[in-house]
C-alpha cells in the first residue's frame, strides 16, 4: 500500500474514481480485480465518476454490479457514491492549443462570478482574464459542469481528495482541472490510472 504526503489540517476521506467501467476496459491497463482489491481496503468514502447511457454506456447498476463481479465487497460497492458526469467541458480549449494555466484561470473567474458558459462572459470582463482573446470567440466554449456542483457538496479547501482513472489527457485531465479551479490539493496514484 502507498503512503500519502499528509498536510496539516487536510482531510483524506474521499477516493475519486473516473471512468473505470466495462465500457473502457479496452484502454484500462490494470488489473481490475487488483483494483476492487485495493477499492475494499480503502479507508476513504469513494465517488465514482463514470460515463453513462446518455453517452451509451453503461448506467450505475450495471457498473456496480462489473466491480462486484470483480471481487468489490457488497459493502463497499453500497457505499460508493456515484455520479454521471458527462465529458467534454473543457475539452473545446484543451484541444485547441489553451494551457492548463489558462484554462484554471477562466474557470476560476467563471466559478467566482457564477458564469457557467464561458460565451457569456462580457467582452469588458475578458481582459480581467489571462486567456488568449481567440478563446473568446464564437469557435470556442468551456463551460462549468455540473460536476463543480456535485463535488462541491463533498470537497472544500481542506479536503485533499486521492484521484484515480482516466483517461489521463482526457476525461481524469478535466476532472484535475476543475478540482484546480476549486483549489482542492488532491494526490493521484499512477498505479490505477490509465
Amino acid at each position: 500500500m502507498k503512503y500519502l504526503r499528509t498536510y496539516e489540517g487536510l482531510s483524506y476521506d474521499y477516493t475519486i474514481v473516473v471512468d473505470v467501467q466495462p465500457g473502457h476496459e479496452d484502454w484500462i491497463d490494470f488489473d481490475i480485480q487488483e483494483f476492487c482489491d485495493w477499492l475494499n481496503n480503502t479507508n476513504r468514502s469513494i465517488i465514482y465518476l463514470y460515463n453513462g447511457p446518455d453517452l451509451g454506456y453503461e448506467d450505475e447498476n450495471e457498473i456496480r454490479w462489473w466491480l462486484f463481479e470483480n471481487g468489490l465487497d457488497e459493502d463497499v460497492a453500497n457505499g460508493i457514491t456515484f455520479f454521471e458526469k458527462n465529458y467534454a467541458f473543457f475539452r473545446d480549449l484543451m484541444d485547441s492549443g489553451a494551457d492548463d494555466e489558462e484554462i484554471i484561470e477562466l474557470g476560476k473567474y467563471m466559478i467566482e462570478n457564477d458564469e457557467r458558459d464561458s460565451r457569456d462572459i462580457e467582452r469588458e470582463n475578458q481582459k480581467k482574464i489571462k486567456i488568449r482573446s481567440k478563446f473568446f470567440s464564437d469557435d470556442y466554449m468551456m463551460y462549468i459542469p455540473e460536476l463543480y456542483d456535485f463535488l462541491s457538496n463533498f470537497l472544500d479547501k481542506n479536503s485533499y481528495p486521492l484521484l484515480v482513472g482516466g483517461g489521463r489527457d482526457q476525461c481524469l485531465k478535466e476532472v484535475e482541472l476543475l478540482l484546480k479551479m476549486m483549489d482542492i490539493e488532491y494526490e493521484t496514484d499512477e498505479d490505477y490510472i490509465y
